[in-house]
């Protein structure tokens, strides 16, 4: 898939462990989608990262795929009243219930474009990650 995005050649496979890391462990490291603000960047700093370097790397939700399940907190029982209403009408038609396998694109606009539009989707109200919405609203700064 062409992501009109930064191209270049990095080679296969990881230098820096000895082992495949398993799914669990990979999901022990990861903070889950439901985090605020204050859950991500407390969970990242443990691994060195600073509030900038939190809001640089969520920009990656600008392309790709999430289940449903990753968002609808935001949707059932109650909208979270931080996103659009409009917004959050269409995606009760892909996600129908709270626990929907279905999945949807991060990004309505443009899915398969590598941009800066997860920049701007909050100023709409119109993010899926309660994370990414939050980093507008409270200004994450260092």
């Amino acid at each position: 898939m062409q992501s009109s995005g930064p191209d270049y050649d990095l080679p296969l496979g990881r230098r820096d462990g000895l082992y495949f890391a398993t799914r669990n462990e990979t999901l022990a490291n990861l903070p889950p989608p439901s985090f605020n603000r204050s859950g991500i960047l407390t969970s990242l700093a443990t691994k060195n990262f600073t509030p900038t370097d939190v809001v640089v790397l969520s920009g990656g939700h600008t392309i790709g795929i999430v289940h449903c399940t990753s968002f609808t907190d935001r949707l059932y029982p109650n909208q979270d009243s931080s996103m659009d209403k409009t917004f959050a009408n269409n995606l009760k038609t892909t996600c129908p219930t709270s626990n929907s396998t279905n999945t949807n694109v991060l990004d309505i606009r443009l899915p398969n474009k590598f941009d800066n539009k997860y920049y701007i989707d909050p100023m709409n109200r119109q993010e899926l990650f309660t994370l990414d919405q939050d980093s507008y609203t409270d200004q994450i700064q260092d």
